[in-house]
């Protein structure tokens, strides 16, 4: 979410990392023989393996996260250089132009794959769907409005596959969009009217009566027209990159890295991730079609060979290589796949082999009746033989499973026909069994998933109101940190540390506060000693009671197996025993009543 606050560290390893790939781009770009493109990889392979033994790969992607306005503003500078030193060159403008563009639909693609998890193997169609659109209204509509168009008719387009994306996952939703992309090439392939096999000329891009597809004499020298359509990709890579780089900054990209990590989870904290995925869908399936309507301009010609199925798996896989979910990768990976293959020509007719081994990688690595009432500011022990149905309640109660018959009422109110969604803005939040944070993402960023309904979610607002958002942030974090310091002050301290880095107890401490930073009324922890020894069970107990007494209007339910915490903490508990209650009152009692001893404890 946001950038962890920069520390005394140089921006020189951003600024030099940036310098090297420009130059390294120049020298391989004026490459021409096959001996000079081979030498080159071969530096950029030992290259790359002795910075990463010298940790500098390390340094130069932290000096990129934490200097991102240098870092632009040294691309900027970078791409610059490169445009004015081939300018007067058809070949490196056409391949700078390209690799601008297959980065622009990426970063689209960077939205579906990386940040919501939506699988996307279409990617191709809907890049030629912006080429088809520049085609057809090309003649007729000012170029502006036509590239807006193409992104415009991509994503409605897109929204046939909505539904069926939704409803599947994994790899049914891979095989949904490859058919999707195989039923393109064919509805254009039988079409006449959009050329049928033969395909269609497009009129080149004219703004302001300025004529793209020509050449600008300056003196004796002659700069290639496609330098136009450099510039101009190059203008779109940046506002697509700010873009996708302020989704990910905000609430909206935070809402999307939970959906992507934990449905569940998110829903249950009144995350609705078929919103979000929607979302991604369409504003992903919209940047590719922009690109699309420019790429089919610059080549003045577009057919359906152009938009194929290896099409799309070149785009996936400039998504692996530059790592998902990482617009800078993106850029530079898409260099690698679009310049290599045309300039060492041994590599074309293998290329898409390799692609398809990316991709698979991909691919290979993804109650009964029961009588229950809780009083407001009541401390509720659930207990019970493993599979009695303590979990498979807490899932009813939060609308993760439907209850098949009765009714859960909560202050008045009837929850069995609810959302998660709706029973968390309704005040009822949990943790569950086994941990379900998002482990990359940092304390705040999990603290946050469970703010969900406090937090301004509007694109409008996260994209360009930046003050305010960055205002209702700091206000956040200050209510984050004094949250998670009463369970502990050191971790307090580390807010914007990796989930992930931590013990157990602390992921518990975390999770906890997850649940209640929406300040609910119920709150319902599943076994919150899993997985810990004694003594931090205790800790954790007599943090849970500290922040119990600050909160007493606060109603819990909690599943444990250690009794010393239920006889300890709770008022009250109920026994399950194969989905139904067989005993209630306060532990003393439950714990002589021969049912329970049978089921659960034991017989002294």
């Amino acid at each position: 979410m946001p950038d962890r606050p920069a520390d005394a560290r140089s921006s020189f390893p951003a600024l030099a990392g940036i310098a090297v790939i420009a130059a390294y781009s120049a020298f391989f770009l004026h490459a021409e023989s096959q001996a000079e493109v081979l030498g080159l990889v071969a530096l950029a392979g030992a290259g790359v393996a002795a910075l990463a033994r010298l940790g500098w790969s390390e340094r130069v992607r932290e000096s990129l996260a934490e200097y991102p306005a240098r870092s632009r503003a040294a691309t900027a500078v970078a791409l610059a250089a490169i445009l004015a030193l081939f300018c007067r060159e058809h070949f490196p403008m056409l391949m700078l132009a390209s690799v601008l563009l297959y980065t622009v639909a990426c970063l689209g693609l960077t939205v579906q794959f990386g940040y919501a998890g939506v699988v996307n193997f279409a990617g191709a169609a809907f890049f030629g769907i912006g080429a088809y659109t520049s085609a057809v209204l090309g003649a007729h509509l000012w170029h502006p409005l036509v590239v807006l168009a193409g992104g415009a008719m991509a994503a409605l387009v897109g929204s046939l596959l909505i539904l069926p994306v939704l409803r599947t996952r994994g790899h049914y939703a891979a095989l949904v969009t490859v058919a999707f992309g195989l039923v393109f090439r064919t509805f254009i392939e039988v079409n006449d009217a959009l050329g049928g096999p033969q395909g269609l000329q497009v009129k080149g891009m004219n703004l302001f009566g300025w004529d793209f597809n020509s050449g600008i004499g300056i003196g004796d020298a002659e700069i290639s027209f496609y330098t136009n359509y450099a510039v101009l990709a190059l203008g779109l890579a940046a506002l697509a990159f700010a873009v996708v780089r302020r989704l990910e900054r905000s609430w909206v990209g935070l809402n999307l890295d939970a959906v992507r990590l934990d449905e569940t989870a998110s829903a249950v904290f009144g995350i609705d991730a078929a919103r979000w995925k929607i979302l991604a869908f369409t504003l992903g399936n919209f940047i590719a079609g922009v690109a699309g309507s420019v790429y089919g301009m610059m080549n003045g010609f577009v057919a359906p060979n152009s938009f194929t199925f290896g099409d799309s798996l070149i785009l996936v896989s400039i998504l692996v290589l530059g790592g998902l979910g990482n617009p800078w990768g993106v850029a530079l990976a898409a260099s690698i796949v679009v310049v290599l293959p045309e300039k060492l020509q041994a590599l074309q007719e293998y290329r898409l082999l390799f692609y398809a081994v990316l991709v698979i990688a991909i691919l290979l690595f993804r109650l009964d009746a029961l009588d229950l009432e809780v009083r407001q500011g009541a401390i509720l022990g659930l207990i019970g033989p493993n599979g009695s149905g303590k979990t498979t309640f807490f899932n009813v109660i939060t609308g993760v499973y439907s209850a098949a018959a009765g009714e859960a009422r909560f202050g008045g109110e009837d929850l069995t026909r609810l959302t998660p969604q709706r029973i968390y803005a309704a005040g009822i939040t949990r943790t569950f069994q086994r941990s379900r944070l998002a482990l990359p993402l940092s304390i705040f960023d999990n603290v946050m998933i469970g703010n969900h309904r406090l937090l301004d979610h509007r694109l409008w607002f996260n994209l360009f109101r930046r003050a305010a958002l960055k205002r209702q942030l700091e206000e956040n974090l200050e209510k984050a940190r004094a949250l998670v310091a009463a369970f502990s002050k050191r971790l307090a301290g580390r807010m914007f540390d990796a989930v992930g880095a931590f013990s157990m107890i602390d992921r518990r401490r975390i999770e906890i506060c997850r649940a209640l930073v929406s300040e609910p009324r119920l709150l319902l922890l599943d076994e919150p000693s899993a997985g810990m020894t004694h003594e931090e069970t205790r800790e954790l107990m007599e943090d849970m009671l500290a922040v119990r007494a600050r909160l007493p209007g606060l109603t819990l339910v909690i599943i444990e197996h250690e009794m010393n915490v239920i006889e300890r903490i709770t008022e009250r508990c109920v026994v399950l025993n194969y989905g139904r209650k067989i005993s209630e009152g306060a532990y003393a009692e439950v714990a002589r009543d021969p049912q329970v001893q049978e089921a659960y404890l034991g017989k002294e």
